[in-house]
């Protein structure tokens, strides 16, 4: 399981909200079978989306990211919203082990970020990828596309064959303190060998603590995650319906059945002949 803290400092001038990775990587390259740098990437974005989830004020707000690039990866896709967690990535083509550095695996592009809150209402912002790294990728958004002084830190070590991840996002608010803020900014270097303090058995909540010092600090929050997708065969058979009466109809007359794949977990939904029949009643209803 990941392990996800978000802590308050000062008076309310800054939020720190990070997250202990290593288990999510496992997942990812387990589910989505990705050449190693890709399931880095994903894993990369799923941190930071489940981080931006994390610091919503409202728990039920779900954050879904997009990447389109323009290289190797096509589309790269996570959601974060309670305890769920998923995504998926989209190749143009196999990188065999030729490319070494994320930016090469986007080459340019767009971000593009949603937040759906449960009063119906939603917010969508965008920016252009700067580097392919999404650390940086998601700092530049934040400037630049919500005006607000974030910063993100991923970081990851290998130790044993097992590789550790860790992700920060710093969020220094309107109302923050003009010396508070330069002496959390300028412990970021700090924030940087998270990962490799983890592989030596740190627990991450301490980290933080010790980053922080002297500097006023609360634990407001601390829980666990893991990679858990929802999807369920209602879901699925409300995407056959949504197809319309006559291509449903025409599924059922030429192929017969039909078969839907998961694109966040691989889970398989078979219906048969019987399974569209019903679907088409209920659209007739």
């Amino acid at each position: 399981m990941a392990q996800c803290v978000k802590m308050i400092g000062g008076d309310g001038d800054f939020i720190i909200c990070a997250l202990d990775g290593g288990s999510l990587l496992a997942d990812v390259a387990r589910i989505h079978q990705l050449e190693p740098i890709v399931a880095s990437a994903l894993n990369r974005l799923l941190m930071t989306t489940a981080l931006i989830a994390a610091t919503e004020k409202e728990s039920d707000t779900s954050i879904a990211v997009s990447i389109t690039g323009e290289a190797a990866v096509s589309k790269m896709v996570t959601f974060a919203c309670g305890d769920v967690l998923k995504g998926f990535c989209d190749m143009r083509f196999a990188v065999d082990g030729a490319v070494d550095k994320y930016g090469k695996l986007f080459d340019g592009g767009q971000m593009t970020v949603t937040k759906q809150y449960a009063n119906g209402m939603h917010s969508t912002g965008q920016a252009a990828l700067v580097s392919g790294d999404i650390a940086t990728d998601f700092t530049h958004y934040y400037i630049h596309s919500e005006q607000q002084a974030v910063l993100f830190v991923i970081d990851e070590a290998v130790s044993a064959d097992k590789t550790y991840c860790s992700a920060v996002m710093l969020s220094l608010l309107p109302q923050a303190d003009a010396a508070i803020a330069a002496q959390i900014s300028e412990r970021l270097d700090d924030f940087k060998n998270i990962a490799a303090q983890l592989a030596s058995g740190a627990d991450l909540s301490t980290l933080l603590s010790k980053i922080c010092g002297a500097l006023p600090h609360r634990l407001v929050e601390q829980r666990e995650l893991s990679y858990r997708c929802d999807c369920s065969r209602q879901k699925m058979e409300s995407a056959l319906i949504s197809i319309g009466l006559d291509d449903l109809t025409a599924l059922r007359d030429e192929d017969g059945s039909a078969e839907l794949n998961c694109h966040f977990c691989g889970q398989s939904y078979q219906f048969d002949r019987a399974d569209l029949e019903h679907l088409i009643e209920e659209l007739h209803a």
